[in-house]
C-alpha cells in the first residue's frame, strides 16, 4: 500500500493577503516546494483555498494580483492568488463558509471555479458540518432554535450540493465542482435532528426538522 496524495492548505494566508511585504511569494513558494516533494513521491498535491483569497476587496472587485513564478527560473506571471494555487497543485477545494446553495455557489466562482474546470484540475466546494459558535449560517450541524439560512439537515446538504452544480435557484452555478465534506463525523449517524442514525444498510426512523417521519432505505 502507498498513499497516493498529500492534502494541505495554508490558513495564515488568510491574514497577509494582499500584504506587500512578501509573505504571499513566500507562501507560494513553499506551496511549490511541496508540489515538487509530492512529485517525486509519485503522488498528487491537493490544496485548500479560501473563496476570497483572490480578492483584495470583493465587494470593491478589487482582485489580490500577485507576480509571480515557480522557483528557479519560471516565468513571472501576474494573476489573481488563486489562480497561483489553482496552477500549482493537482486539485483544489474551497472553503465556501456558508450553507446557502446560491452563496456556495457564487464564491466558489469567485474563487476560481471556471478557471480550475478550464485546467481540467478537480475543484471540490467544501461544505462545513462542524458546529459554529460564530454563525449558524457557516455550517450544516443543527442549530437549537434553527437557522436564518439553509437546510441543516443531510438532505439539506445533498440538496444544496445538487443546485450548487445543476443551476435550480443558483444565479453562478459551478457544473463541474463537486461537493467536500469538512468534519463529517460530528454529524454523520449521530441520530442529531435532520442527521439519522445509520445502522448498515437502514436508516432509523426518526423525525426530520420539519417533524415529518424519515423513511428507511431498503436494505
Amino acid at each position: 500500500e502507498k498513499f497516493d496524495g498529500v492534502a494541505i492548505n495554508n490558513e495564515r494566508f488568510s491574514t497577509k493577503k494582499c500584504d506587500a511585504d512578501g509573505s504571499e511569494e513566500f507562501i507560494l513558494n513553499r506551496l511549490w516546494d511541496a508540489k515538487v516533494a509530492a512529485a517525486a513521491g509519485d503522488i498528487k498535491l491537493h490544496f485548500s483555498i479560501g473563496w476570497h483569497w483572490g480578492w483584495c476587496d470583493v465587494g470593491l472587485g478589487i482582485l489580490n494580483n500577485i507576480a509571480w513564478g515557480p522557483p528557479g527560473g519560471g516565468p513571472i506571471v501576474t494573476k489573481p492568488a488563486n489562480e497561483h494555487f489553482i496552477d500549482i497543485a493537482d486539485s483544489v477545494d474551497v472553503q465556501v463558509s456558508w450553507n446557502k446553495p446560491s452563496t456556495m455557489a457564487t464564491r466558489a466562482t469567485k474563487a476560481g471555479a471556471a478557471y480550475a474546470e478550464m485546467l481540467g484540475k478537480p475543484f471540490w466546494v467544501l461544505a462545513y458540518t462542524n458546529p459554529s459558535d460564530d454563525d449558524c449560517r457557516f455550517t450544516f450541524f443543527p442549530t437549537v432554535g434553527g437557522c436564518p439560512s439553509g437546510d441543516l439537515t443531510m438532505l439539506g446538504l445533498w440538496e444544496a450540493f445538487d443546485q450548487m452544480v445543476d443551476g435550480a435557484f443558483v444565479a453562478d452555478p459551478v457544473p463541474a465542482a463537486r461537493g467536500g465534506i469538512h468534519y463529517f463525523r460530528g454529524v454523520y449517524s449521530t441520530g442529531l435532528l435532520g442527521w439519522p442514525k445509520l445502522i448498515g444498510p437502514t436508516v432509523i426512523p426518526f423525525l426530520c426538522a420539519d417533524d415529518s417521519p424519515l423513511t428507511p432505505s431498503p436494505p
